[in-house]
């Protein structure tokens, strides 16, 4: 995109984000709310600080006009005594003001990183499938960073440049207006080429971020796809896309640092220029005896610290402008409603989940291009093994997804014990089940923490008893730190079986009443899968256990088997029965090769 279409599409869409820019700003002013005591001191430190910062140079003007000319040293001693004494609480509000702003600034941060955190969970899994990871991790890591270069810099310097420049003014007008008037000038020169600069500043500031953006993503797909890279010998390939995108990410910053140095550099000019015709215009007022020497020194300092915190504030409000236009996406994401609600007002508590589905007449898509399911009707019965078979894309997830409340059905409706689902909260209806999939999250911390991950409150004693009901103690105590031994980043310090029993170790610790299965031993070879099938054994007893089979070897002693097919229920009974009817699950055991005794052949 060249310069010029660039600034045009600015242009175009400034209108439209003029009626953005007021709600967001709004919003982000709200996070101030909470510490609005804190926030009037700060605007209150800031004033005195400002005051008396401005009233040295009027001390000065005295100093000059009448104690210089007495030369009387008690004078001087005086005069220094007032300076330094102005000094010091000057100095004391100064960082009184400093310490509020940075308090602010970190809380309203930390407040925002909380509330990401919040909406996360409550946009739940029908969001992180729908949008890239590197886009959430760009949201706390970019929109964040621009949430608090606001609070750092935009609006504390707005506030305490604008107080500087009304006091300021005031004291040059008590000087002399005439030269008071000289800013007026010098603004406006500012203004023939300023805005230009700004700009274009606005404009690779925009591509900037975007460039910023597709760079955390680009990254964080290498980092996440090493392995194949390696595999593929694509390392080079993959470094050639990412320099393409940091090199355009480099570009832009230095085209960004450039203009917004050569605006910087022409305010300076301009009030620096209006400080040649104060200069001539004071000399002409001080030979005709109409302005002190010592006014005129006083009304210098004024006027280039007037005129540096004036241009100042333009180009604060500018890239603050900027910072409010890029942080509209978090304010977009803030806003956001979760497709599935998280609860109703009469909820269900969680002793009363027992887990006795019944699905009525369910259809489901994820858009309106193609059903995923249509006119489910099927029961769950509560503390029976049931098992979901189907060719890939039937629909078997898709169900698990559903009874776990990830997704709203688009018809139909799904009771759990007699009761609508949407009638217990998501809190409570996540608390009665355990989930057991074939790729589980460990964290990189200690055995016993990953445990606890289960039940966060649970002691030392059951979290070694689940253990021992997992099957997992044994080599867990052989361990050099035994329960206190650090596994590393997803568990890669263990083998496949050792993790997949922490994971059932978890279940035990939780004591969920349902438990659901993505087919857990698939991955794991024959030694590891029957230790973890003895752990699982154990954990099934007296629950509601509903999976997802890949392997029908692994479901003959099932209770309840729902077979799928295009998203339908095409058949239900126990193993043996839908063998003998030689429909769709016998042609399933067939083309897997499967002995029709529930063995491999």
């Amino acid at each position: 995109m060249s310069i010029e279409v660039g600034l045009k599409k600015i242009n175009e869409e400034t209108v439209k984000r003029s009626y953005v820019f007021w709600p967001v700003y709004k919003w982000i002013l709200s996070h101030l709310r909470p510490f609005l005591l804190k926030v009037v001191m700060f605007i209150f430190c800031g004033l005195v600080a400002t005051v008396i910062e401005l009233a040295i140079p009027k001390l000065i003007q005295h100093f000059i006009d009448y104690t210089l000319l007495n030369k009387q040293i008690s004078q001087y001693i005086k005069v220094l005594g007032y300076l330094f004494v102005l000094v010091i609480i000057m100095l004391c509000f100064q960082i009184g003001s400093n310490i509020l702003e940075r308090f602010i600034r970190e809380e309203s941060s930390k407040e925002v990183q909380f509330k990401i955190l919040a909406q996360l969970r409550r946009l739940g899994i029908p969001y992180f499938e729908k949008t890239n990871v590197g886009e959430i991790i760009s949201i706390f890591n970019n929109e964040v960073q621009i949430f608090q270069e606001l609070f750092r810099r935009c609006i504390p310097d707005i506030v305490k440049y604008s107080i500087i420049v009304i006091v300021s003014v005031y004291f040059m007008l008590t000087i002399d207006y005439r030269l008071t008037l000289i800013m007026i000038p010098s603004f406006l020169l500012y203004y023939l080429l300023g805005p230009y600069f700004e700009r274009k500043a606005t404009f690779y500031g925009q591509q900037l971020v975007e460039n910023k953006t597709r760079v955390s993503d680009k990254l964080y797909e290498s980092l996440s796809s090493l392995r194949e890279l390696r595999a593929y010998s694509a390392e080079e390939w993959d470094l050639a896309r990412n320099e393409r995108y940091i090199t355009a990410w480099v570009s832009n910053a230095v085209a960004h640092d450039l203009f917004a140095f050569m605006r910087g550099s022409y305010r300076r000019f301009t009030y620096h220029l209006g400080g040649i015709g104060v200069f001539l215009l004071g000399v002409y007022l001080i030979k005709n005896e109409q302005l002190s020497l010592g006014g005129f020194v006083a009304f210098l300092f004024y006027y280039f610290f007037t005129m540096q915190k004036l241009t100042a504030i333009v180009t604060r409000f500018t890239e603050q402008k900027l910072l409010v236009t890029q942080i509209e996406r978090l304010y977009q994401f803030m806003s956001l409603s979760p497709e599935v609600p998280l609860k109703r007002e009469n909820t269900v508590k969680r002793g009363m989940i027992k887990g006795d589905f019944r699905l009525i007449d369910l259809d489901f898509q994820y858009n309106a291009d193609r059903k995923i399911l249509s006119s489910i009707t099927v029961d769950l019965p509560k503390g029976k093994r049931t098992a979901i078979v189907g060719s890939s894309g039937s629909g078997k997830t898709t169900i698990v997804k559903l009874l776990s409340r990830f997704y709203k059905p688009t018809n139909g409706s799904i009771f759990l014990d007699g009761k609508d689902i949407m009638d217990y909260s998501e809190e409570d209806l996540r608390e009665s089940i355990g989930y057991f999939f074939q790729e589980f999250y460990l964290f990189g911390g200690t055995i016993k923490e990953n445990i606890l991950f289960g039940r966060p409150s649970a002691t030392e004693q059951e979290v070694i008893d689940a253990g021992k009901h997992a099957y997992c103690h044994e080599f867990i105590m052989e361990l050099p730190d035994q329960y206190n031994s650090v596994i590393g980043e997803r568990g890669i310090k263990l083998s496949g079986g050792q993790r997949q029993r922490i994971a059932v170790a978890r279940l035990f610790l939780k004591n969920p009443s349902i438990i659901i299965l993505d087919e857990a031993t698939s991955a794991l070879d024959t030694v590891s899968e029957n230790e973890v099938k003895k752990s699982l054994d154990m954990l099934y007893k007296g629950r509601t256990i509903i999976a997802i089979a890949h392997r029908l070897s692994t479901i003959r002693d099932y209770d309840h088997i729902i077979v799928m097919d295009n998203g339908r229920v095409v058949e239900t009974g126990d193993y043996q029965t839908l063998l003998e009817r030689k429909q769709v699950l016998y042609e399933l055991v067939s083309n897997e090769g499967t002995d029709k005794n529930g063995g491999s052949s």
